[in-house]
């Protein structure tokens, strides 16, 4: 790269990243789709509010901003297909109440069994868990238990907290000593405003603790009268000994770190996915206040999948960036004797993962992160040992579907030097394949 001739290529990279928007206005009835699946959420919504959430505002940017929040209209809850669904409601520990929905697999509810599980954590800035209903439902589809949900403040949950008596918690609350950094409280206000580190850390923390809630061990933060589950109704399907953990942006960063306290957990976080990016206290320190330890925040205790790309969102670049920038959560994580694996979405952008209209992703970005999200959890979750060689394929065939959900074609092989990014190093460290630049398969670690 002593030359100039990156500079063609990532021009080309630009145009990639906005490829997933292209191909959206060149697929007819794509808009008149997404059009009626705005109304069904206004009517859906309308219901809700006047059910389960009467005095509990919703102040969310879904609420007002229904286009870029709606996710893929395939993939609702009412037309998706592949599994079963339940949609939930729980409160979080400041007694706000978190919408959430459960997927499974469709053989779920006729024969009994344990199933791995996922919680997801949403993307900040107003992201909404419809956005990640992608990756729940190609998990569900292939045997796991997975819970999306919004965080407080965000998408379909609600702004506020509430005291045990009803009342909006402002004023003020008390936090034990031992807080970890990324729970602190910004304001008088807990879980408001939405973004802060504590919501996603906190929510996080929540839900994974009310998936594996049952009758004899209820949830923590259940009262009565607020229309919530006190305890997972799937429980009976949830194995409490195979939970991972997914999240994506200031998600990824809360899932990070959370997986390093299963102090805080009913049960450990057996495997971490990242979705831009696996984080470290150099990474978010800002974002946590400042506060973020290494010897407390930071501990690796499982693999971690990190998957990131080229550009937060898409921009002609004027030099060179720094190839090994997005590897420090790799590095971490394999240092401290665990697998990890971190992949860079050639063109890719911060929105690979949050799908809906009129944003910003290269055309294959979702199907590439579906696909190693999934092989990670069947590798670590599972413990199957044929995902290895999935991890580990120099191609990957791919069935890409339109923006409709209507599969184009037979499979496409695609070679990893032309998904992986080449301004940024991919690296793998698997079950005793180690390279820091796996593009090449080069620079053995």
């Amino acid at each position: 790269m002593g030359d100039l001739s990156w500079l063609a290529r990532a021009e080309e990279s630009y145009h990639e990243a906005g490829a997933r928007i292209t191909e959206q206005k060149d697929t007819a009835q794509y808009f008149p789709d997404v059009f009626r699946e705005i109304d069904r959420l206004k009517a859906f919504w309308a219901e809700e509010n006047a059910t389960q959430f009467v005095n509990r505002p919703r102040i969310t940017l879904e609420q007002w901003l229904v286009l870029v929040n709606l996710g893929e209209p395939w993939r609702n809850e009412v037309s998706w297909k592949g599994g079963v669904h339940q949609r939930v409601y729980f409160l979080n520990r400041w007694g706000a109440k978190l919408t959430g929905d459960l997927w499974g697999p469709p053989d779920l509810f006729e024969r009994p069994a344990l199933h791995p599980a996922v919680v997801i954590t949403d993307g900040s800035i107003q992201a909404s868990a419809r956005m990640y209903w992608w990756a729940a439902q190609t998990l569900a589809e292939n045997g796991y238990v997975v819970l999306t949900y919004d965080v407080q403040g965000q998408g379909e949950s609600e702004t506020y907290g509430h005291r045990p008596d009803g009342t909006v918690w402002c004023g003020g609350a008390d936090q034990p000593a031992d807080t970890p950094p990324f729970l602190r409280e910004l304001s008088d206000c807990p879980g408001f405003p939405f973004q802060q580190s504590a919501n996603f850390g906190g929510g996080h923390i929540d839900a994974h603790n009310w998936l594996l809630s049952t009758p004899e061990a209820p949830h923590a933060f259940f009262q009565d009268g607020t229309g919530t589950e006190p305890f997972d109704p799937w429980h009976a399907f949830v194995d409490p000994a195979r939970v991972g953990a997914a999240g994506h942006s200031l998600g990824a960063a809360a899932v990070s770190f959370v997986q390093g306290h299963p102090e805080l957990l009913r049960q450990p976080i057996r495997a971490t996915v990242a979705w831009d990016a696996l984080s470290t206290c150099d990474d978010f320190g800002s974002a946590y206040e400042g506060t973020c330890d290494p010897a407390y925040v930071t501990r690796p205790t499982a693999p971690a999948l990190n998957l990131t790309n080229d550009f937060f969102l898409p921009r002609r670049l004027s030099e060179l960036p720094d190839p090994g920038a997005a590897l420090a959560g790799f590095e971490l994580w394999r240092s401290a004797g665990f697998d990890a694996m971190s992949f860079a979405i050639a063109s890719g952008t911060h929105l690979e993962y949050t799908l809906g209209p009129i944003l910003p992703a290269t055309r294959h970005g979702a199907e590439v992160a579906a696909y190693y999200t999934l092989a990670f959890f069947d590798r670590y979750l599972r413990g199957d040992l044929a995902a290895t060689d999935r991890l580990l394929a120099r191609e990957l065939s791919i069935v890409h579907r339109d923006p409709r959900g209507t599969p184009q074609g037979e499979p496409t092989t695609l070679a990893i030097q032309e998904l992986a990014s080449y301004l940024s190093y991919s690296a793998v460290s698997v079950d005793g394949a180690c390279y820091r630049d796996w593009r090449y398969r080069r620079d053995r670690c």
